[in-house]
């Protein structure tokens, strides 16, 4: 997906914690990092507010930790 760092640590927390899908309580994100995540398919709005993590963010999430390893 192409994802910098911080993409990165706000998709990883979104995975880990699912019951977080609000900007406001999810560190490092903001309106422009939110449009990009739904922008490359790794997020999805289920409302204005409310934001879940895709099935091809979840492959994402997997790959992160390999790819950062492998660097």
């Amino acid at each position: 997906m192409g994802l910098d760092a911080n993409h990165e640590r706000v998709l990883l927390y979104m995975a880990d914690y699912p019951h977080c899908y609000t900007i406001d309580i999810i560190p490092g994100a903001g309106p422009a990092v939110m449009a990009h995540l739904v922008k490359v398919g790794a997020v999805k709005r289920l409302r204005r507010d409310r934001l879940e993590v895709t099935d091809a963010g979840r492959q994402e999430v997997v790959r992160i930790p390999k790819w950062n390893k492998a660097r």
